[in-house]
C-alpha cells in the first residue's frame, strides 16, 4: 500500500492546472529577493506545519533543488525543483499525521 501511494504522490502531481506549488514558484520567482530558502519554507508551512527550513535539511533540500537556499529563486523550473521537495515532503512523519 505505502508504495503505491509513494507511487501516486511522491510526485507531488498537479490535481489541476495551477496549484499551490505552482503558485509559490511563480511568486518567489517575482519577489525581488525571494530565495528557494523562503520558497521551501512556504510549502514546508503549508504541508507539515513548519515554517522554515532546520539546519539538518538543508544539505538534502538543496540536493533536491540543485540550488543553494540562499540563491533567488529562478528559472522555468522552479515548480519541478519545488515538486521534488514537495514529494520528499509528504513522505514524511509530519505530513502523514
Amino acid at each position: 500500500m505505502r508504495l503505491a501511494w509513494e507511487a501516486h504522490y511522491g510526485t507531488c502531481p498537479k490535481p489541476n492546472n495551477y496549484d499551490f506549488v505552482d503558485l509559490v514558484a511563480e511568486k518567489a520567482a517575482e519577489a525581488a529577493g525571494a530565495t528557494w530558502a523562503d520558497a521551501v519554507a512556504l510549502l514546508k508551512d503549508r504541508l507539515v506545519g513548519e515554517p522554515f527550513v532546520a539546519e539538518n535539511e538543508v544539505a538534502s533540500m538543496q540536493g533536491l533543488l540543485g540550488a543553494k537556499l540562499t540563491d533567488k529563486v529562478a528559472g522555468t523550473d522552479a515548480a519541478v525543483r519545488l515538486r521534488r521537495v514537495c514529494g520528499a515532503l509528504v513522505a514524511t512523519p509530519q505530513f502523514l499525521l
